[in-house]
């Protein structure tokens, strides 16, 4: 005997809630400072722990630092009469800071151990003043400035040895993707930067990879990998290009009718973020392939720097301005499920 079957079809009318992970990005918060200085530079070592430097109002290179990811900040000014325009720390405890140093009229590093509290200084003569600072590993770092001079250190920062960069033009930006492979933007003057050169045998030898002439004005450099970079300025409005050849041809991707220029470009992942005047940020999440303008409340003047950690972004320009904005992972979502309301019976079965 065969066994049969009955099935019965069921009609469903209720609601309840779930959750599933879709990236939201909260509102930018103001975070209160006691400087009214430029800030230039933004860089954490935790989620909590981070730090940022400028000048102006306080009369030298103001260094500010947070423990408790932003709500509170204390600030310090290790020299006086002087600049400081890029920070990074290689742990807690061991970091640097540069500039220019206003009283011996040249460039400056300085440099903690015990996590900000103290700061020494080491003057260089072959610069007028020092831009940016990174460190691709724990041991090699770069920093760059006028005159074309790029200096290189091996052993973590205890000795500096000046590249020979074939130029005398002043670098402004520069990004490393490794020990070796490290782009760096300059020009005649510091305020129009618009040829990139890079280096592909760490900073040994420098080639001129690409010269925007007037056409360009950058304001940032952010490479994800060999391939991959991005450029943020100013080419008669706003705008950001990409290069997906390692820097040898760059298209404009990205731009709006504002007439502002951008000022810095970083990114977290396939998170990015570029900032400039205006108080302006436009973010992408996913990994530049497109952008979007964001809203900030009661912005700056201007955005100089940008970082983001985390779940968390900082922005900082002028008037002593940090703005933080934090991402939530984990968003309630309304969801219609069905709940028996009647059946029928169908046929037996086969």
């Amino acid at each position: 005997m065969i066994a049969k079957f009955q099935k019965s079809v069921c009609f469903i009318s209720l609601f309840f809630l779930f959750s599933i992970a879709l990236p939201s990005q909260a509102e930018w918060t103001r975070q209160e400072t006691d400087v009214n200085d430029y800030l230039y530079n933004v860089s954490f070592v935790t989620e909590n722990m981070g730090f940022a430097v400028g000048w102006g109002a306080s009369s030298g290179g103001v260094v500010l630092k947070t423990t408790d990811g932003g709500e509170h900040w204390s600030s310090s000014i290790p020299e006086r009469n002087s600049y400081l325009f890029s920070i990074i720390f290689l742990d807690a405890s061991h970091g640097f800071a540069a500039g220019y140093d206003g009283n011996a009229s040249c460039a400056m590093l300085l440099e903690t151990v015990d996590g900000g509290e103290n700061w020494m200084r080491t003057t260089y003569r072959e610069s007028y003043g020092f831009y940016t600072l990174q460190f691709p590993s724990d041991d090699v770092g770069y920093v760059c400035g006028y005159g074309g001079a790029i200096f290189k250190t091996s052993d973590g920062g205890w000795e500096w040895e000046l590249l020979d960069t074939g130029t005398q033009e002043v670098f402004r930006w520069m990004h490393f993707i490794d020990e070796d492979v490290g782009y760096a933007v300059a020009w005649e003057q510091y305020l129009s930067p618009n040829k990139i050169y890079k280096t592909i045998d760490g900073g040994e030898n420098w080639a001129l990879a690409r010269n925007f002439g007037n056409s360009l004005v950058i304001g940032g450099i952010y490479f994800l990998d060999a391939d991959n970079g991005f450029i943020v300025g100013y080419d008669t409005h706003e705008a950001i290009y990409k290069t997906d050849n390692g820097g040898e041809d760059w298209e404009r991707i990205y731009s709006t009718d504002s007439r502002q220029v951008l000022q810095a470009v970083h990114f977290n992942g396939d998170r990015g973020w570029a900032v400039g005047d205006g108080g302006r940020i436009h973010r992408t999440e996913n990994a530049g392939e497109s952008w979007e303008l964001t809203e900030v409340e009661n912005p700056p003047q201007m955005f100089l720097g940008v970082f983001g950690i985390d779940q968390s972004v900082y922005a900082v320009g002028s008037s002593g301005s940090i703005f933080k904005n934090t991402y939530v992972t984990d968003v309630p979502v309304t969801a219609e499920v069905v709940a028996p309301s009647g059946f029928r019976l169908l046929p037996n079965f086969p």
